[in-house]
């Protein structure tokens, strides 16, 4: 009994002091890993994609004409406090395969099969580069060839220091099956914007199947968004003169058209 005693108080101290080292590893492990998560956290808040996903039906593509495209006009706003250069990667997930996609960003509108701006081995060195609370435009360009049909559509973005952590990503899921008759079709065809250029205001010619109208700047993102009512007329003499897109929501929520509207303020 006293060997056994003996023994205790030898191994007792060794024991207490193997537990506080194993508590104090454990500690430091989970701080580590609250603080990798925290800088992960911050990493994927540097870019928001908007809209996203970008989900809707467009109906004004001529199928009759094979070069005819849709548009889904999205954008990416860098929410940190540095200077990003971005790298952009499509991914076709699903669609018909007659369809042709062609992608836009800030540097340049690419040909039908890029699928990334930022590929050194290739000679592709095209990031975007984005300043603090700057955006850029990630507009998906949608040739059918003629077919109607439905796609599924990512872009992963990330930084061209690290291309392989994915920060955020863009979803596309965009139905185009031409105007339902043809009525629609020669209403759309027909559907003017004037006065443009304009000064102050604009109004459109024909306003029916029409419920609003979301207009970006050539960056992408939404300055003014009208609820369309027949003869009203649209204030924009507020807005910086330049280029504009407005694009023409239709009662089912899809883009029915997109146009150019032009900002021209008056010279004295």
């Amino acid at each position: 009994m006293a060997k056994n005693n003996l023994a205790e108080s030898v191994l007792s101290p060794i024991f207490a002091e193997s537990i506080k080292l194993q508590n104090h590893r454990m500690k430091h492990i989970l701080l580590l890993f609250s603080f990798v998560t925290f800088t992960f956290s911050l990493a994927m808040a540097q870019l928001e994609v908007n809209p996203n996903p970008w989900v809707g039906t467009i109906d004004d593509v001529d199928l009759s004409d094979a070069w005819a495209e849709g548009i889904a006009h999205s954008s990416v706003l860098n929410t940190s406090t540095d200077q990003l250069s971005v790298r952009w990667e499509l991914n076709v997930i699903d669609a018909p395969e007659e369809w042709k996609f062609l992608f836009c960003d800030n540097n340049a509108c690419y040909p039908a099969g890029t699928v990334t701006n930022w590929d050194p081995d290739n000679n592709v060195e095209e990031p975007v580069i984005l300043d603090p609370d700057s955006t850029s435009l990630l507009d998906l360009h949608i040739r059918p060839t003629q077919v109607a049909g439905s796609c599924v559509v990512e872009l992963y973005l990330s930084l061209t220091s690290d291309p392989s952590t994915v920060l955020a990503t863009a979803v596309y899921e965009v139905t185009i099956s031409g105007p339902s008759s043809l009525a629609d079709q020669v209403s759309i065809k027909n559907l003017r914007v004037f006065p443009n250029p304009s000064t102050d205001y604009f109004a459109l010619t024909n306003s029916q199947g029409i419920s609003k109208i979301m207009l970006y700047n050539v960056v992408g993102r939404v300055v003014r968004n009208f609820e369309v009512v027949e003869g009203k007329k649209y204030y924009i003499a507020d807005l910086p003169d330049g280029i504009y897109l407005a694009g023409m929501i239709g009662t089912d929520g899809g883009v029915l058209r997109t146009m150019r509207i032009s900002k021209r303020s008056l010279r004295p």
